[in-house]
């Protein structure tokens, strides 16, 4: 089974101005360490034992810049380009479409290029426990075992088993207040990683069902789209034709095959100052 991850890098990252700009976005910054966290991402998955080449999903303006970093670290990759922003459930829509047509049998796994995970052989190996679920036809995400009652994250609380090592999702929390967050730590919930793993067909059948105009102009503006210099470039005009959501309240929250694996590894989404502070 062919596992191609799905690399989300489009996103500006302000909240960490003025390191990251939207000219020069936080996911393409060493701000720990010398690689950026695209090019950590781009590490941690290669793997050709595991992994298949990685399909970036960036926007138009970070091309170059997503193929000169990918460069450097020596990992070989294919771009898809957003003509514009349309939050994560129309990237990964897309990108779902394009794996199914380049990949037929392969199971996606989307991955955040701005999120810090140092633990590399606790990543891989928390991979390989969700591979069951996702090849049974589940979309799995990765819960972390908070470190401390948390506000910024969203939470999951994990219900009964099903495949491997995964269980159904039971309950999708926001960003709680602190008191609520004391709460659903000492409760055993696990915060939101926003990385999936899927069936490209299972999302897109789930796309159809719940947010049925995403898929459509996800699917159109693949099929309408240009190569450029090896690089797909989405139709600009039917790629804004599709809501601005994410992943979550699209698909997530809606669909009965959501699952979660508790992941092996720490985690930071790295998204402010704080969190930053905290990861060094």
């Amino acid at each position: 089974m062919t596992l191609i991850p799905i690399i989300l890098c489009g996103g500006s990252g302000t909240r960490l101005w003025p390191v990251s700009r939207d000219s020069f976005p936080k996911q393409f910054v060493p701000l720990l360490g010398t690689l950026s966290t695209f090019q950590a991402t781009l590490k941690r998955v290669d793997d050709p034992t595991l992994f298949g080449r990685p399909l970036i999903v960036t926007n138009e303006k970070f091309r170059f810049l997503a193929e000169e970093q990918a460069e450097a670290v020596g990992v070989a990759v294919d771009i898809l380009m957003e003509p514009s922003p349309r939050d994560s459930a129309p990237a990964i829509a897309a990108a779902a479409h394009w794996v199914k047509q380049h990949h037929e049998s392969a199971l996606g796994l989307v991955l955040a290029a701005d999120h810090l995970i140092a633990d590399v052989q606790g990543f891989r190996e928390s991979v390989k426990r969700a591979l069951p679920a996702a090849e049974a036809g589940k979309i799995v995400t990765f819960g972390v075992t908070p470190s401390h009652p948390s506000t910024a994250y969203g939470y999951i609380k994990p219900g009964d088993k099903v495949e491997g090592d995964a269980r159904h999702i039971s309950i999708f929390l926001e960003k709680p207040n602190a008191s609520m967050a004391r709460d659903l730590v000492a409760e055993a919930y696990v915060w939101n990683s926003g990385n999936f793993m899927f069936r490209p067909a299972t999302m897109i059948e789930e796309l159809e069902r719940h947010a049925p105009q995403i898929s459509a102009c996800a699917a159109t503006a693949l099929q309408l789209a240009s190569i450029d210099l090896g690089a797909t470039l989405l139709n600009a005009e039917a790629f804004a034709n599709a809501p601005k959501i994410s992943i979550d309240y699209a698909v997530m929250q809606k669909t009965i095959h959501a699952a979660v694996v508790t992941a092996s590894f720490d985690w930071s989404d790295i998204g402010t100052w704080g969190a930053l502070w905290d990861a060094s």
